[in-house]
């Protein structure tokens, strides 16, 4: 929210690099609900020419700035800040949050979740001898998994949230 009151001050673009490796989640739910006007992130393809066009008929429409969120897994940061400066025409600004958007005050949800994990660790530990698993949230309950399960596991970003947001990369 800051950013887009500065951004809309000074008639700016920020390019927002959000942490996550090579998995884009987090930069698309940070797209999504802050809503940005791109998103870069790995598992989806973009098109900066139809994204050229669009933003600067929102332009020549009124748009007083531009928020990109883009996955530091896209290794993409610096391609969208000129790009934003040399094509579409904005004086851009990079902001790359990386472990600073892990911060902030628990809320009671976190708090009733973090005594829940807990609960379900030491229950595995010291009932259910569940030595060789973890504590997961998953399908709205707390379980177990094992950890080669887990290690075997890549995260992928749920295709309904791709399909939700692939209009912020065209």
């Amino acid at each position: 929210d800051n950013l887009r009151d500065t951004a809309s001050s000074f008639k700016r673009a920020f390019v927002v690099e959000i942490m996550g490796r090579d998995c884009g989640y987090l930069a698309l739910v940070s797209a999504v609900t802050n809503g940005a006007e791109v998103m870069i992130i790995p598992e989806v393809e973009y098109n900066l020419d139809s994204m050229k066009k669009r933003l600067q008929d929102e332009i020549k429409n009124g748009r007083r700035y531009i928020i990109a969120m883009v996955s530091e897994g896209a290794k993409a940061t610096t391609k969208i800040r000129d790009w934003l400066k040399d094509e579409v025409g904005m004086e851009c600004r990079v902001t790359i949050l990386g472990h600073i958007q892990r911060g902030g005050n628990p809320t009671v949800f976190d708090r009733l979740m973090a005594y829940e994990f807990m609960t379900k660790a030491l229950d595995g530990l010291f009932k259910e001898n569940r030595r060789n698993s973890i504590v997961v949230y998953n399908n709205s309950k707390i379980d177990y998994v094992s950890i080669d399960y887990s290690n075997s596991q890549k995260h992928r970003v749920k295709e309904e949230l791709i399909n939700i947001s692939k209009h912020l990369c065209v």
